[in-house]
């Protein structure tokens, strides 16, 4: 899991006229997600709809936030090759990291009426963690009363294709203690099985095999349905 600082530009209506709207796009490294989180940006601050009106605002996100937390993290990441360690530690940083990312950005924007796009959420650790062999249900204890996204994709590939692309990348990344294939097989089954787990999460599982046009697509059209109910009839 790469721990990148978080960057985001933030502007907000004075007055809200829509409600707002709290989607994420997750996965296994290297599944493209960051893509598509940019592909609806661009899609969602020029949406059809709102193409007189401008109302809709857009922030776009990331987990690990920009906290004291998400510097722990990548110590933790970098400090060690063995993908099975620490696992407690870093369900507790993930989490409170998620924590000040929900209650600095999300929620205010979310208040103020934007739309905010994250690229991963609590199925990173949901995932991750649970293939340490941290237990599911803790892990769900862990995020007892944080925010249930309006919507989450899930871009699906295999541990073996993640490496693969890793492998291709020209700004090649440095080794991360899950960089293994056993244990990112192990990720992307959970991945996939989070929709089973979660019934009341609406995700869906969006094949990452795909052209990066074909997956847009498919995460447009079942974002537009959103939009769509919460952009006002003028």
């Amino acid at each position: 899991m790469t721990c990148v600082w978080c960057c985001f530009e933030v502007i907000l209506l004075d007055s809200p006229v829509l409600k707002g709207l709290f989607i994420v796009i997750d996965g296994i490294d290297f599944c493209g997600k960051g893509t598509q989180v940019d592909f609806l940006v661009s899609y969602l601050k020029n949406h059809p709809l709102d193409e007189k009106f401008k109302l809709i605002s857009v922030v776009s996100t990331r987990e690990p936030f920009n906290t004291g937390y998400s510097l722990e993290i990548r110590k933790v990441l970098q400090s060690t090759s063995d993908p099975y360690s620490k696992a407690e530690k870093l369900s507790e940083l993930f989490v409170e990291d998620r924590k000040v990312h929900l209650r600095n950005l999300v929620e205010p924007c979310l208040s103020a009426g934007a739309f905010v796009v994250s690229d991963r959420y609590m199925y990173s650790t949901l995932a991750y963690q649970l293939a340490q062999g941290i237990a599911f249900d803790k892990l769900l204890r862990m995020h007892s009363g944080l925010r249930v996204p309006d919507i989450v994709f899930i871009i699906d590939i295999s541990g073996k294709e993640s490496l693969r692309r890793k492998a291709l990348r020209l700004d090649k990344r440095p080794d991360e203690m899950f960089d293994r294939l056993e244990f990112q097989e192990k990720l992307s089954q959970n991945y996939r099985e989070l929709k089973g787990k979660l019934p009341d999460h609406p995700i869906f599982v969006i094949d990452g095999l795909r052209s990066k046009d074909d997956i847009a697509k498919d995460i447009q059209e079942k974002v537009d349905s959103l939009v769509e109910k919460v952009y006002p009839v003028l």
